[in-house]
């Protein structure tokens, strides 16, 4: 697993180093983040599970049981202890479940909870956190070398999707292994972002802006014209962007434009339904806020008895009764300040600042590739937290929290599990 109490700035290994040993390999590095990236959506596409959770579980194990098998190889040859690879990490996996479980049980006083998903929703919140951590190993050792070739292999296996895409044989909102071309977005998103970013003049960030943009009409997604617009604000092209929006809109585009334009109107008179479940996230939160005097409905409690808020009535009146995106609150602030309240909405705040941190860093075009990696990864969750977000079992949400262990400053939670006593106190040495 992974350790939180190394990050900041002190990424990476030296050559002949001890922790250089625990590098993964960049094939199975490669195919460990595509996993993470195609798995959890794959189950849902063939209509096998009802959310993604189960493939991100499929995902998570396969991270975590591949790294643990790498790290045990690699503290063998380095000599390292248990600890000294970051075997902290089961003391941040207990401090969350700690904290999620006493604020269940505090929710449960104001409104019954429904204990049976309470508790099955912490199996895969514990697998989200150890292929966190996991991943935050892999990601912290690689090398510049190996970052290069993650970010262009996964982007390349991105553009055969959208190719696949692009020939027809698909129709409707799937894009295989994707049920919806947003869901695609947010996976392709922080690859995109870290391309942008690095590109090595001013000249090919503005071709992979172009590129974007194209890719944005062509796929009929406005999720990806939001990466599009951080990767302009990354690239210091934010008005160029705006410029050619402007120009599209002179050439008239009839049928993207109507597209994309029906979904500006976020209002309960709208006949959009992304629009309207834009919306409807907006108004859970505001009703679980005042319903539950800013404490949350509790853990993955969100929409299990129905809502009665208007954007939820249109809907179901333009999908004859049926409910969309109750549970998951259509994107994660929703569903963080709606379950967790005002707490919730404080990791929101931090989430903020975090990521605007990033995309300043991203900005000044600094950093070791790992960092600007993870930094780009969690730009793109931006995506996810305010504008389209499909809940906490996902492949973003799972590259999110190796990318955060990957920026955590350094000291931190988790080295209270380390050192040489704590070593021989607990016999892994």
């Amino acid at each position: 697993m992974a350790s939180a109490a190394s990050g900041g700035d002190d990424v990476g290994a030296e050559p002949g180093t001890p922790r250089e040993k625990l590098r993964v390999q960049t094939g199975i590095l490669c195919l460990l983040v595509l996993s993470i990236q195609l798995l959890p959506p794959l189950p849902f596409y063939f209509k096998l599970v009802g959310s993604m959770a189960a493939g991100m579980m499929i995902a998570a194990a396969t991270c975590a049981v591949s790294i643990a098998i790498c790290w045990v190889v690699g503290t063998r040859r380095s000599h390292l202890g248990v600890l000294d690879a970051g075997g902290g990490g089961p003391a941040l996996i207990g401090t969350v479940l700690i904290l999620v479980i006493i604020h269940g049980v505090v929710a449960d006083q104001m409104e019954r909870l429904d204990a049976g998903r309470f508790v099955a929703s912490l199996i895969p919140l514990v697998f989200l956190l150890a292929a966190g951590l996991s991943v935050s190993t892999a990601l912290r050792t690689a090398t510049a070398a190996q970052i290069a070739t993650l970010s262009w292999v996964s982007f390349w296996v991105m553009c055969a999707i959208i190719a696949f895409r692009l020939t027809g044989l698909q129709h409707g909102k799937a894009t295989f292994p994707f049920t919806e071309t947003s869901h695609f977005a947010l996976a392709l998103g922080p690859v995109f972002l870290y391309r942008c970013a690095t590109a090595r003049n001013q000249l090919r960030k503005d071709f992979w802006l172009f590129l974007g943009f194209a890719f944005a009409i062509g796929l009929k997604s406005a999720t990806f014209v939001v990466v599009v617009m951080l990767a302009a604000f990354i690239c210091r092209r934010l008005l160029i962007i705006l410029l050619v929006g402007v120009a599209v809109l002179a050439v008239g585009l009839t049928v993207e434009l109507k597209y994309f334009t029906s979904r500006a109107d976020i209002s309960n008179s709208s006949r959009n339904l992304s629009a309207l479940v834009y919306l409807e996230g907006w108004e859970l939160l505001d009703h679980s806020l005042v319903q539950t005097d800013g404490w949350g409905v509790g853990f993955q409690q969100l929409g299990v008895r129905g809502s009665q808020v208007t954007a939820a009535e249109e809907i179901a009146k333009l999908t004859g009764g049926g409910e969309l995106n109750l549970e998951d609150g259509s994107f994660v602030m929703a569903k963080l300040g709606s379950e967790f309240g005002v707490a919730g909405l404080i990791l929101v705040l931090a989430f903020s600042v975090l990521a605007f941190r990033s995309a300043l860093r991203l900005r000044s075009g600094r950093g070791p590739p790992v960092l600007n990696f993870a930094r780009s990864i969690v730009v793109g969750y931006g995506v996810d937290m305010f504008v389209r977000g499909t809940g906490y079992f996902t492949e973003s949400t799972l590259l999110f929290v190796g990318a955060l262990l990957v920026l955590a400053p350094a000291g931190g939670l988790l080295k209270i599990a380390r050192g040489p006593r704590m070593q021989h106190l607990m016999a892994f040495r």
